[in-house]
């Protein structure tokens, strides 16, 4: 029944269907379609559940699976569901063969687990690594596995996740502790283009680690991420966030005081010490 189950957690999920909401769309969770009506053109759908939508046009996400014909023709040895097995230097089975991208299995970064997640940014740091190693440049260091870096923008507010979910976190068993912190994206907050940001980070309770973040915010949560998702990439504990140094200004990010990541940080640290 949640918004971006796979990515945020219920908290991040509940804003998305309040903005979605104000802006006029209806959202049915929980129901599945049983049948696209209509004979010359789309009408409607009718749901399992038995009431029925009025729509001038239907889009159906259905999934979506490696194409793996022409892997099998080689011989190689592929999964059937998540693609072709390949190594941390993205060799396959066959001798001067590699496999990169939507058609490559991927392991979790932070699981091992196979992953079925196809991103363009995943199947980038993939060739990039492949292409070094053709051109003489020789790169030591394999693909380590997905992160599941994701951002989106819903009306005027940006949403971002990488690494793991509370929710993928105690399904897996993992015991880990919270940091959150909110505040304004610029100072003071009352200037034009300012946006309230919220951040959220899960941190391994066994080592300290970063293992998730989310953030909720404006523009800036899109590069933001992409910090946070290095930080999960580098085995970053809270301890090394707390002494980050960093570089604010007024018209580009939050008060040094109240820099969202480190104080999220602050947060979870305090945790562990009243516990």
């Amino acid at each position: 029944d949640d918004l971006l189950p796979t990515t945020m957690d219920k908290e991040f999920g509940e804003e998305v269907r309040s903005i979605l909401s104000a802006r006029g769309a209806r959202i049915i969770t929980g129901d599945t379609v049983a049948e696209i009506t209509g004979s010359a053109k789309t009408t409607g759908v009718r749901l399992a559940g038995g009431a029925s939508v009025e729509a001038d046009v239907v889009i159906v996400s259905v999934g979506y699976r490696p194409n793996l014909e022409l892997a099998r023709k080689m011989g190689l040895d592929v999964h059937p569901r998540f693609g072709i097995k390949a190594n941390e230097f993205m060799r396959t089975s066959a001798p001067g063969v590699f496999a990169v991208g939507d058609v490559a299995a991927k392991h979790h970064f932070l699981t091992g687990d196979f992953s079925p997640l196809m991103l363009a940014s995943t199947a980038m740091a993939q060739g990039r690594l492949v292409g070094t190693n053709l051109y003489d440049v020789k790169v030591l260091k394999g693909f380590g596995g997905v992160l599941g870096t994701f951002s989106t923008k819903i009306g005027d507010t940006a949403f971002a996740s990488t690494g793991l979910t509370e929710k993928q976190a105690k399904a897996l068993g993992i015991e880990y502790v919270v940091g959150e912190f909110e505040t304004m994206d610029k100072h003071p907050g009352k200037l034009p283009g300012s946006h309230k940001q919220k951040v959220k980070l899960l941190f391994s309770r066994c080592n300290h680690v970063l293992i998730g973040a989310q953030i909720r915010g404006g523009v800036s949560v899109g590069e933001m991420i992409n910090m946070l998702a290095l930080l999960v990439q580098t085995h970053t504990t809270d301890m090394n966030m707390n002494t980050m140094q960093i570089g604010t200004h007024p018209l580009l990010t939050a008060s040094p005081i109240v820099y969202p990541v480190i104080n999220a940080t602050v947060n979870a640290i305090l945790k562990w010490y009243k516990s």
